[in-house]
């Protein structure tokens, strides 16, 4: 009996590994499918390529093509470990001055657009020294 309830815990573990390697494996895909069209298959595969994985990065590179222009490097720097499309938007409240010399260290992460937004309140005054 108790060989039979260790199996059976055993089986029960492996199919609980087997079940949520299955789900990452299709949300890893999901995510490559949804990312911007432009980017090629490998630069798909390394933006989804996550430990948690979220369709964040996909929503993100979109957002950052189609409102940014961004090229693949600097869309991997800001949305590779985005939950959503936060880090675009985060981005977007920086002027273009501030967003080339600062916005991939600010937004990058971001879960809001609260980052640049103190960002832009400290510089408004006149606390940021830029150099």
């Amino acid at each position: 009996v108790e060989v039979m309830m260790m199996l059976l815990l055993t089986l029960t573990v492996v199919a609980g590994l087997l079940y949520q390697t299955s789900l990452a494996n299709k949300m890893k895909a999901e995510c490559e499918k949804r990312c911007h069209a432009s980017l090629s298959v490998q630069q798909r595969a390394n933006l989804c390529n996550q430990e948690e994985y979220s369709l964040g990065p996909a929503a993100c590179s979109v957002m950052a093509k189609e409102s940014l222009h961004l090229r693949y490097e600097d869309i991997y720097k800001l949305c590779h470990e985005a939950s959503s499309v936060a880090p675009v938007e985060c981005l977007l409240k920086l002027d273009s001055k501030d967003r080339n010399e600062f916005g991939f260290n600010i937004c990058a992460k971001a879960a809001s657009t609260i980052p640049s937004e103190c960002f832009r309140r400290v510089l408004s005054m006149g606390k940021v020294n830029k150099k």
